[in-house]
């Protein structure tokens, strides 16, 4: 986990955004025994060349390869995968996960894929035969990278289904053992077992096995931060905030029970101030830890009324990972309420709209801008939309969005109504008739 393991160089990830969920998921758990992941989201500045990053393939220590469908059809993907098949040790620094939708060991989908880069580059071919060569050298080097692909597509797969690699559930369930000592990761049995425990869906198994644990090795701070959160769901604060303490006292720098004590020191209202350093001090220790900006930058907002200081911290939280829903809910929230929200109104649509395009079942942005639409724009047929595009699958979700269209009917009766514009001219007119008449 997080704080006895140490870094042993840099992963690339190299994945196709319909795989994000998956990437996430790896990600986060490969920051658990502290190796530092290279990714998009957050090592592509504003304004950066895409294709310089994706060279960074080959300067980094491994490159782990999220095989699906969508990663074979991908150009930036196969051109990410290629750059390290360039590579002098290529075989020493590949780990490929496999999803289930990617048909490794199918000779004749290997041939598909192939027809797949032929049709791309036949299509390409015919657009850049429509203009001069000179006029067309940036799509010309596009069109050398897909004649590379089609080239080397079948023998990639060739390679990839006669070694050894793991699919995506095989590596959570063995707690990432394959990734670890094919990067010769420090021993890290009792971590792997941990990390198992952790993703352990029922609470009585769940915390059977960390008991079992605490008896076969020494006590190491995740240990005491997973019982701290078993003890969350049990709803049994003092010994969560405890073990939360214990896990601190054994690393001071392990951003996560800095985040989580936080969090439950602010939530239960025992004290706001020292929630505010733990969160302080975890994103210290740990830069793109989404989640402590985001509490910090609430805790902010809500406690000590400085919303410059939570504005910078969703700001931050965009620049790390630009598809985090709530960095854009949140930071549009700011924005209303206050004297100028109907002028920041195209802001505030802008950042509720990123925020749902994100997530298109994240309830709080969706009610937040049905409320800004009817409250504030009068637009009662938008927030109508809004609402007929969320469907509840709870009854307490149920009972919300009622309540939210008895409020958006209520706010449409107390609209005025509706009074067709009349030029200065016409208006003038009207009174001169009104004049006239005896």
């Amino acid at each position: 986990m997080a704080n006895e393991a140490t870094q042993e160089g840099t992963v690339f990830l190299s994945y196709s955004w319909k795989d994000k969920s998956h990437a996430d998921q790896i990600d986060s758990d490969l920051q658990q025994f502290r190796i530092q992941v290279i990714r998009d989201v957050r090592d592509v500045k504003y304004r950066q060349r895409i294709s310089a990053f994706m060279e960074r393939i080959r300067e980094t220590d491994f490159a782990l390869l999220l095989l699906s469908d969508s990663y074979l059809k991908s150009q930036n993907c196969m051109t990410e995968a290629l750059h390290l098949l360039d590579e002098r040790d290529f075989e020493k620094k590949l780990l490929p996960v496999a999803l289930g939708d990617a048909k490794l060991h199918d000779p004749s989908a290997w041939l598909t894929y192939t027809a797949h880069w032929k049709a791309r580059v036949d299509e390409l071919t015919r657009a850049v035969a429509q203009h001069s060569a000179t006029s067309a050298i940036p799509t010309l080097q596009k069109l050398k990278e897909l004649e590379a692909i089609h080239a080397r597509i079948n023998d990639f797969l060739s390679y990839i289904s006669d070694i050894k690699h793991v699919a995506f559930d095989e590596l959570r369930a063995e707690g990432y053992r394959s990734v670890l000592e094919a990067i010769g990761h420090v021993d890290a049995t009792h971590l792997v077992e941990l990390l198992q425990i952790s993703v352990e869906p029922d609470l009585e198994q769940q915390e059977t096995a960390l008991d079992d644990w605490f008896a076969k090795y020494p006590p190491v701070s995740d240990a005491y931060g997973l019982r701290a959160r078993i003890a969350l769901r049990r709803n049994q604060l003092s010994r969560a905030q405890k073990n939360f303490e214990q896990a601190i006292e054994l690393s001071p720098d392990n951003a996560a029970p800095l985040n989580n004590l936080g969090h439950l020191l602010w939530r239960s209202g025992k004290d706001v101030s020292r929630a505010r350093e733990l969160f302080e001090r975890a994103i210290a220790s740990m830069p793109n830890l989404a989640e402590a900006r985001l509490n910090l930058g609430v805790l902010l907002s809500d406690k000590f009324e400085d919303d410059d200081g939570a504005r910078a911290q969703y700001e931050a939280v965009i620049a790390i990972n630009p598809a985090e829903p709530r960095s854009y809910n949140n930071l549009a929230n700011l924005l209303r309420g206050g004297p100028d929200e109907k002028a920041n109104s195209a802001r505030i649509c802008e950042l509720f709209e990123t925020a749902l395009s994100l997530q298109p079942d994240y309830l709080d942005a969706r009610l937040n801008y049905v409320n800004h639409l009817s409250e504030i724009l009068g637009a009662q047929d938008a927030a109508e939309v809004l609402i007929a595009g969320f469907h509840p699958q709870t009854p307490e979700q149920q009972e919300l969005v009622g309540l939210l269209r008895k409020r958006v009917a209520f706010h449409r009766r107390q609209s005025p109504p509706h009074q067709p514009k009349t030029s200065k001219n016409a208006e003038k007119r009207k009174r001169r008739q009104r004049r006239k008449k005896p």
